[in-house]
């Protein structure tokens, strides 16, 4: 059909327009301040959750049943409120938190700190493993750990992963 020409003043000849670039920096930050935006979100509606659950406001099932996609809300696994749940568990909301904070510090602090990929990996690895190892005794035998470990293990998670997804979003991969 019809081909778009740029003449080339210069050069006298007819050239085929370039193509615009993508800049992958900006929209691996963009996707790791979407992430972390929506676990800010998801923590600040899982404290809404008994809020609204006292004053009797028919949002709270609504919310509940939004958060339920993320986390089982097992009532004795979860913070109380008001004498209500909030929408998220121990470790989840916990997980969500500290993945948040660490999100905005790491994204506005600059750090002259500069690990290889490989040390980066160990560490998130070392932070995310509390984790694994309580979830998968949990599953495997009759223990159930209480509110103050899955906090604890939550929040290294959440560091761990927070520092994982800002390296590997950070590093420049063309497609």
């Amino acid at each position: 059909m019809f081909e778009l020409v740029i003449y080339d003043a210069e050069r006298r000849e007819e050239r085929p327009p370039e193509m615009p670039t993508v800049n992958w920096i900006k929209v691996g930050k963009a996707c790791y301040v979407t992430l972390a935006a929506f676990f800010g979100i998801s923590v600040v509606i899982s404290l809404l959750c008994p809020l609204l659950e006292f004053h009797r406001n028919s949002l709270a099932p609504t919310l509940y049943l939004f958060l339920r996609y993320s986390c089982h809300q097992i009532p004795s696994r979860c913070y109380w409120i008001l004498g209500s749940n909030t929408g998220l568990c121990s470790r989840c909301f916990c997980l969500y938190m500290s993945f948040f904070v660490a999100s905005i510090l790491l994204c506005y602090l600059k750090s002259n700190v500069v690990m290889k990929f490989g040390k980066v990996c160990l560490v998130s690895f070392l932070l995310i493993f509390p984790l694994t190892i309580d979830g998968s005794i949990q599953f495997i035998t009759t223990y159930h750990s209480n509110c103050a470990l899955r906090s604890i293990t939550g929040c290294l998670a959440g560091l761990g992963l927070a520092i994982l997804s800002k390296n590997i979003l950070r590093r420049r991969v063309a497609p």
